[in-house]
């Protein structure tokens, strides 16, 4: 349908689209409305009793310059077509940028998981420490991932979803905060073990003294699960600790405890 005013461009409507058919009721229904007052008016003035009135009745009709009132109605109805084009227009612009930034949100995520991936080839497993300065990036988002599942498994709106849960959990991911603690912890024991030879860490280990407090810390809950009181200690991380040697009872610690075990393997050489 197109509507013409004077010698402007022609406005083509589509009469598909809801809000344009809106506008198009209207404009047909104003158009209507001021024909029909137009020919009631002008009936009007030729029936009326008192002459003074019909005159001024019929003076009054003539000064209307009903080409305008319609023109007025047109104008009208093409600002109102040209919001609603403009209103389409915007809503498109944002639903592209609402698909683009999921899309980009779901590239980022795919990208940090590849990067877990690495990680997890490279040290066999894929507790990120909270503190890792090798890629702060990747704690940052392992840290995020736990506390979106934990909105996730507590029943509020969370970015996470099924998929990722199990592609996570697929490499041996840890939600838990604590456990993921524990295991930070231990993997710095099995470092330690890795240099000397054992897991026996010094009461007093400046290179690590949060490790020494630690594994203290273990042996305290092994004996509080041992009595059957309240623990932070279970038999799986029982079995994990006494698979790497792990001690439960602290022993007299040799001078000689914190000597890297290639050195301590060839002995000392004689000045």
């Amino acid at each position: 349908m197109n509507l013409f005013m004077g010698n402007e461009n022609p406005l083509l409507i589509n009469t598909e689209d809801d809000n344009q058919k809106i506008a198009l009721d209207i404009f047909t229904q104003d158009t209507t409305k001021l024909l029909e007052r137009a020919r009631y008016e002008t009936s009007v003035s030729g029936k009326t009793r008192n002459g003074k009135r019909k005159i001024e009745q019929a003076s009054r009709i003539e000064k209307i310059d009903w080409q305008k009132r319609c023109g007025d109605i047109v104008k009208d109805y093409q600002k109102m077509i040209m919001e609603s084009h403009n209103k389409l227009s915007i809503n498109h612009q944002n639903q592209q940028q609402k698909e683009h930034k999921k899309t980009s949100h779901s590239a980022q995520w795919f990208f940090s998981f590849q990067k877990l991936l690495r990680f997890r080839k490279q040290h066999g497993h894929c507790h990120v420490p909270c503190v890792y300065n090798a890629d702060p990036s990747l704690a940052r988002w392992v840290k995020r991932q736990r506390y979106h599942y934990y909105l996730y498994a507590n029943g509020k709106q969370s970015p996470i979803k099924c998929d990722r849960i199990e592609k996570l959990e697929e490499i041996g991911f840890i939600w838990h905060a604590q456990e993921a603690l524990w295991q930070d912890r231990l993997n710095e024991l099995l470092s330690f073990k890795k240099m000397y030879g054992h897991c026996v860490v010094p009461t007093n280990y400046p290179e690590n003294q949060t490790l020494a407090t630690w594994v203290k810390f273990q042996r305290r809950q092994h004996k509080l699960h041992e009595q059957g009181r309240p623990s932070y200690m279970s038999a799986a991380r029982i079995a994990v600790l006494e698979k790497h040697g792990f001690e439960w009872k602290r022993r007299h610690e040799p001078k000689r405890c914190l000597e890297p075990k290639i050195k301590r393997a060839f002995g000392t050489t004689a000045a």
